[in-house]
C-alpha cells in the first residue's frame, strides 16, 4: 500500500530553555524510583557491621548519580550554544517520501528508511534518524494538520519505538557484535 500523500513543514525558534526541556524531557529515564530504592538498600546495609562497607559504595553511587544527574542541565546549555543551526530558525518539514530539516546554513533531507527511533513524549514527537540532529514537532500540531496518523505510520515502518520490546531486543543484538576471537 502507498503511503497517504502529505506535507507538513513548520519553522520554530528555540530557546535556550525550551531545548535544555526538551533533551531533557527526551533523555530522562525512570531512574528516580531506582536511586530511592538503592538509597534505601544502601542504609539497610549501613545497620550492620558485616555490610557497612557496601552500603557507603552503594550510597557514594546514590551520591555519584544524583550529582551527574546535576551536570546534564549544563552539558546541555553547552550542546545549545555550541549548535549553530539552532541559533535562528529551524524548519522542519514533513512528506511522504522524506524528512527535512533546514535553517541559515544548513540544509539536509533523508528518506524514511534513514529513521532509526522515534517517540511521542508530553505533547512532542522526536525522530532520530541516522547521522542527523533530531527532529522535533508538536504532537497537537501534527495533529491539528491531520498527518499525525501518517507521520507515526511511516515511524513505525521505519524506525523503533524508543523503549519499546522491539528496540530492547536491537539494542541488545548490537552490543555483542564482535566476536571473542577478534583480532582488536
Amino acid at each position: 500500500m502507498k503511503p497517504q500523500r502529505f506535507n507538513y513543514e513548520h519553522t520554530h525558534t528555540f530557546t535556550r530553555e525550551e531545548y535544555i526541556y526538551l533533551i531533557g524531557l527526551f533523555s530522562k529515564k525512570s531512574k528516580s524510583l531506582r536511586i530511592l530504592i538503592s538509597a534505601l538498600i544502601g542504609f539497610i546495609f549501613l545497620l550492620s557491621k558485616y555490610t557497612l562497607i557496601i552500603g557507603i559504595v552503594i550510597l557514594g553511587m546514590v551520591a555519584m548519580a544524583l550529582i551527574l544527574g546535576k551536570k546534564s542541565a549544563s552539558t546541555f546549555n553547552r550542546w545549545f550554544t555550541n549548535s549553530k543551526f539552532l541559533q535562528g530558525e529551524v524548519t522542519y518539514q514533513l512528506n511522504e517520501s522524506g524528512l527535512r530539516l533546514r535553517c541559515k546554513n544548513l540544509d539536509i533531507r533523508a528518506t524514511w528508511d534513514m529513521v532509526s527511533v522515534w517517540e511521542d513524549k508530553e505533547g512532542w514527537l522526536r525522530i532520530s534518524c541516522e547521522a542527523i540532529p533530531n527532529l522535533y514537532f508538536k504532537t497537537s500540531k501534527l495533529k491539528e494538520a491531520g498527518v499525525f496518523d501518517s507521520v507515526i505510520d511511516l515511524c513505525n515502518k521505519y524506525g523503533v519505538k524508543f523503549n519499546s520490546e522491539e528496540a530492547k531486543m536491537i539494542s541488545n543484538k548490537s552490543g555483542h557484535t564482535t566476536p571473542a576471537i577478534a583480532p582488536r
